[in-house]
């Protein structure tokens, strides 16, 4: 898995330059070396000091640069043990069988999980407001189940601007219920939003793994979680992953409202 090389890339491809873009190019120009750099050494390369290279690891889930390097380097031995053992497939249908199993071993992954996801739906069902949050890339997402619960008549609020997510921590009450989408990098603002919150216990998150340690504080079983198996698919396909998901959702609240609009029988 090269969930931290992907995030380390985002970093280095943003549009402006900024403290993170450096940080992150700089780490992956010497990526083969991070393991035996001190953090003074990365602060120094980077013309910056060692608490930003600490937040900046922060900003990718983990407690510091310590942690950060060791799976790094982790990460950087599994791909080159792979690169010496793949046999690149030499047909399409070789790739398209590889691609398969992929990403059945991904919905198998989510389908395991279905106790959280009828969990979540039951209770959008059961919430008055519903507010939707989502990591820039993880936006469409969100406007899909916005657009099927404001179907159904349920006011839900899904805000894309990170300049009006603050509305959102002076509106929510307690009969509310919030769903945050989260991957990839940039997710600071985020878990501004998410600490500020007075109801936290009435927050979900579905996220990929490595953002699922920056919730640590919420409860197991209201984190549903995308576990990539194969970065070379995975990464392109998280958002067919969260549609799933959602889908699932839907399919829920509508096998319950079809339920309860059914008429009862008097014996």
């Amino acid at each position: 898995m090269r969930e931290v090389l992907e995030d380390l890339n985002k970093y280095k491809n943003l549009d402006k330059n900024t403290l993170y873009k450096t940080v992150a190019a700089f780490i992956l120009k010497n990526s083969n070396q991070v393991s035996e750099m001190s953090i003074s050494d990365i602060a120094a390369g980077c013309f910056t000091n060692k608490s930003s290279i600490t937040r900046f690891c922060q900003s990718l889930g983990f407690q510091g640069y310590k942690d950060f390097s060791f799976v790094l380097k982790l990460e950087i031995e599994k791909i080159t043990l792979n690169q010496n053992k793949i046999i690149t497939p030499t047909s399409s249908d070789e790739i398209f069988k590889e691609f398969h199993q992929t990403f059945i071993k991904q919905i198998n992954s989510i389908n395991s999980q279905i106790n959280k996801i009828v969990n979540l739906a039951e209770a959008i069902m059961k919430a008055s407001d519903i507010y939707l949050l989502s990591s820039y890339e993880n936006i469409n997402v969100s406007e899909g189940l916005n657009e099927y619960l404001l179907s159904i008549d349920k006011p839900c609020w899904n805000p894309k601007n990170k300049k009006t997510f603050s509305f959102v921590v002076e509106k929510m009450q307690a009969p509310d219920l919030m769903i945050i989408y989260v991957s990839g990098v940039d997710n600071e603002y985020l878990m501004k939003v998410f600490e500020s919150l007075h109801f936290k216990e009435n927050v979900f998150v579905v996220c990929s793994q490595s953002q699922s340690q920056k919730f640590s504080n919420l409860q197991a079983e209201k984190i549903i979680i995308i576990d990539p198996t194969d970065s070379r698919f995975d990464s392109n396909y998280k958002e067919i992953y969260f549609n799933y998901i959602n889908q699932q959702i839907i399919n829920i609240i509508n096998s319950k409202i079809t339920r309860a609009s059914e008429p009862a029988f008097l014996l």
